[in-house]
């Protein structure tokens, strides 16, 4: 399963977006939709580096690093597919995280949420023996 382009997820962004744009706030949202976003393969170039870039350079990630350099808060949607959000959501997270940690903690003192859109399959219930 791939997120699609103005689905669900983009829809819930719209509307925090309308909202943060009536309080005059600079808002600028990028799709994961149609993208081919690849994983984290540990290769340790960022750590060794320290360029603020991901070594790979055939997809939108270290663009969305620079973008997350520059905000002054970042909120993230993806959908849930199997309790998780998606794959392409993860390789952002872990690839920007990671190189983050070895240039100077470019994350550190921004403002950060985050949200998952679920139906069906998407929501899994834990079941706990303590659990009504």
């Amino acid at each position: 399963m791939a997120p699609l382009k103005n689905g669900n997820t983009a829809y819930r962004l719209n509307t925090l977006a309308e909202k943060f744009q009536h309080s005059n706030v600079e808002v600028e949202q990028i799709q994961f939709g149609g993208q081919n976003i690849r994983d984290c393969t540990a290769c340790m170039a960022c750590r060794k580096n320290r360029n603020e870039r991901c070594i790979i350079n055939t997809d939108i990630v270290n663009d969305c690093i620079q973008k997350i350099k520059s905000a002054d808060a970042i909120i993230m949607g993806s959908p849930a597919y199997y309790a998780m959000v998606t794959a392409e959501t993860k390789a952002l997270i872990e690839r920007a995280g990671y190189m983050a940690t070895w240039t100077g903690k470019l994350l550190r003192r921004k403002i950060g949420a985050g949200f998952a859109v679920a139906r069906r399959a998407g929501v899994m219930l834990l079941e706990c023996g303590n659990c009504p």
